[in-house]
């Protein structure tokens, strides 16, 4: 019989989300300065006008996600694997800087579909650096997550209940995952 937790889970995400209980400086900057702001950024109505005229399957808040978390990060190149919405995925990307390079051999990965490319690509990446950016929670891109995160010594995911996860991949960072409200 399974013992009964005696704190939630929707309690710890929503703690999680504040930074309580973060020691990680990289985490508890990352969740409360990348992944819940909720001001807005330069570009977000130009990416909403995108969304609408592409009439893309992707949410006005996860599109603003993606383009927070390459702002975060400063990448020079990205891979984005995956024809769902690629098209307003790199229209956040390029709103970030025009001088981003789309590469699909990319250290900063966008994984939105086409799972067997996108898995031979991370497998390539593991022992260096990489982010990985998973905005579906399919079961195809949630079994994907969890076999790189199973391979991995090093880095943290950020996930929440909607299906949407992060993966710093970069070997500074000690092995965690975050379940986090954002």
């Amino acid at each position: 019989m399974q013992a009964k937790r005696l704190i939630p889970n929707s309690y710890l995400r929503w703690r999680h989300g504040r930074g309580f209980g973060i020691h990680s400086p990289f985490a508890y900057n990352f969740i409360c300065l990348t992944l819940r702001e909720r001001l807005p950024y330069y570009a977000y109505p130009a990416l909403r006008e995108e969304l609408r005229r592409t009439g893309a399957d992707m949410s006005n808040h996860d599109l603003g996600l993606i383009f927070r978390i390459v702002t975060r990060f400063m990448p020079e190149s990205v891979a984005i694997f995956g024809d769902n919405n690629a098209d307003v995925e790199r229209t956040a990307v390029k709103a970030v800087s025009e001088h981003i390079v789309f590469s699909p051999e990319a250290p900063f990965v966008i994984v939105n579909g086409d799972f067997d490319r996108a898995a031979s690509h991370l497998e390539s990446l593991f022992g260096h650096a990489f982010i990985a950016i998973f905005p579906k929670g399919d079961d195809a891109s949630t079994s994907l997550l969890r076999r790189t995160l199973a391979a991995l010594d090093y880095g943290m995911s950020f996930r929440n209940r909607k299906g949407f996860a992060i993966l710093a991949a970069l070997p500074h960072l000690p092995r965690q995952d975050f379940d986090v409200r954002f």
